[in-house]
């Protein structure tokens, strides 16, 4: 953790610490910014993040942050709680309408003075140009198994035009 001056520890005092992170979780209209608590539950929901996956702060606060109907590959990534931090780390999460959505993960785990995990401080970012190869297939297969088959609008989940998606549908063989 960052040494801080103690200016900052008697501002925050006197302004409200839980209010200053809730502000600066908010200031990224378009990053998922949440915290979890040492159970690993969602203790904070930033508006991006509701906007990035859907999902409003009253139904993922308090509930796991590793709740299956949000996230895919979970386990492809580093638990923030052995690697302390993680940087920029590829991951599907679902958006609440079913669709995937490709992020990047950068986290830093906090620990009390005796090392014991107390939580974390997690960020995802979306992630517009990691869509290459076999995750781009898995995109488009995710997709079209969440839009029940239907091309035109598996396309428009993945920002890509429908003929765009028939190429890379026969390239990847779906």
């Amino acid at each position: 953790m960052p040494s801080t001056d103690p200016r900052l520890d008697d501002w925050l005092k006197h302004n409200g610490s839980a209010e200053t992170v809730a502000s600066l979780a908010d200031l990224l209209p378009d990053v998922g910014v949440y915290l979890v608590d040492a159970e690993r539950n969602v203790i904070l929901w930033s508006r991006g993040a509701e906007k990035l996956l859907g999902f409003g702060a009253g139904e993922v606060v308090g509930q796991p942050c590793l709740k299956s109907d949000r996230l895919d590959d979970h386990m492809r990534t580093t638990p923030v709680t052995d690697a302390r931090s993680l940087e920029s780390e590829p991951l599907t999460l679902y958006h609440k309408n079913g669709t995937p959505v490709a992020v990047r993960k950068s986290a830093q785990a906090i620990f009390d003075d005796n090392g014991a995990f107390r939580g974390s401080i997690e960020v995802v970012i979306p992630d517009h140009f990691g869509s290459t190869g076999n995750d781009e297939a898995m995109r488009m297969r995710r997709a079209l198994r969440a839009h029940n088959g239907h091309i035109g609008r598996a396309a428009a989940t993945l920002g890509m035009s429908r003929p765009t998606f028939w190429r890379k549908r026969k390239k990847h063989d779906i």
